[in-house]
This record gives structure tokens, sequence and C-alpha cells, in this order.
């Protein structure tokens, strides 16, 4: 006795394969269809409001220094802080002083002694203090930038945009994109506005 072949084993086998086969094609086109979009931003076209960077004069052959935002700026104005941290400012605003008091003319102890003078909340003896190193050297980007933060205590002032926009002219860019992000207000009269120094 032969035995004989099924044929409904080659269609069972066939349809096996094929739904195998249809199988592995949805389940790759579903890892396929699991990829993020991201779309493409368009440009900025309104001319009415932010700033037109296009408009400022700048030296292209600056040297630029790079610069990152990594910080919230309002960190800058918290005062909540202990018994320790303040003890520790303070004996760092006297190590400054001391080093002033020795050489007057040390521009990184009146920047430092202000920055600590602003970490207590004394933003008054820290804008002297930033005062005294611009008298010192009128070039350094981070003077004028510290000295923005501190006159902008409460809201952004024109004068502490002002010191922003000096700031960003030296070649802070940090200073430009906290200019942007909070002087828009003052930005038609800053982008005008051309003196030979800085009101302090």
């Amino acid at each position: 006795m032969y035995l004989k072949h099924k044929s409904s084993y080659f269609v069972t086998a066939k349809m096996n394969r094929f739904f195998i086969t249809l199988l592995l094609f949805l389940g790759t086109s579903f890892v396929y269809a699991q990829k993020v979009y991201v779309p493409k931003t368009t440009p900025f076209k309104d001319k009415s409001k932010g700033v037109n960077i296009d408009s400022v004069q700048r030296d292209t052959l600056a040297k630029v220094r790079n610069t990152e935002v990594n910080y919230d700026v309002s960190d800058l104005f918290n005062l909540d802080l202990s018994e320790s941290e303040r003890a520790q400012a303070k004996a760092i605003i006297e190590v400054f002083s001391e080093q002033i008091d020795e050489d007057s003319s040390n521009l990184g102890a009146y920047i430092n002694r202000g920055s600590y003078w602003a970490t207590l909340g004394l933003h008054v003896q820290a804008i002297k203090d930033y005062d005294k190193a611009i008298d010192i050297n009128d070039q350094q980007p981070i003077i004028y930038y510290n000295r923005a933060l501190s006159k902008a205590r409460f809201f952004y002032t024109f004068d502490a945009c002002l010191d922003l926009k000096k700031s960003r002219d030296l070649g802070l860019q940090q200073a430009n994109t906290l200019m942007v992000q909070q002087c828009g207000k003052h930005m038609a009269k800053l982008n005008t506005y051309l003196p030979d120094t800085v009101s302090k």
C-alpha cells in the first residue's frame, strides 16, 4: 500500500508561511511607525515683536566667549540661605576685602566680593564693587552682567538691560540670551542708545 500525500498539508504549510511573512511585514512596519516625529520649526517672522538681531551693530572680528546659561536666573535672587552659607559668604567677603586693602586695583577681588554681596542680597554694596571694577577695567563683560543682575533684583529696568547690552557687546553670549528673555520692552530704546559710557 502506498501512502498518498494529502494536498491539504501543502495548503496549510503555504498558509502558515504566508501568515508568518505577513506578521513579519506588519511587525517591522509597526516598529518603523514608532519613530518619533520631530517637526521642523519655521523661523520667527513677526518683526513687530522681539529683537531684530540683524539690526544690531557688532564687530564680527571680536572674540566671542563661549558661555551658556545652565541655570535658572531666578536662583540668583534666592535668599533662602542657611546660617552656615551666610557665615561662609561673609567670611569670603572678608578675604576679598583684605585683598582689596592690600591691592586696590585687584579687579578679581572687586568682582568676587560683589558676587558674594549679591548672594547675601546686599545688591547696593555689590553694585558699588562692580562700579569700582569698571573703573579699573571697563572691558570685562562679566562685570556688566553681574551688575545687571544686581540692578534687576526685582525687575529689569532700562539700566539693567543697558548693562546686559554692554556685556553682550563685549562678547558674553549668556547676556544676550538673558537680554532677549527679559528686556523686550526696552529693546527699541536699547537698539538706538549709543553712549560712550554706561550709566552707573
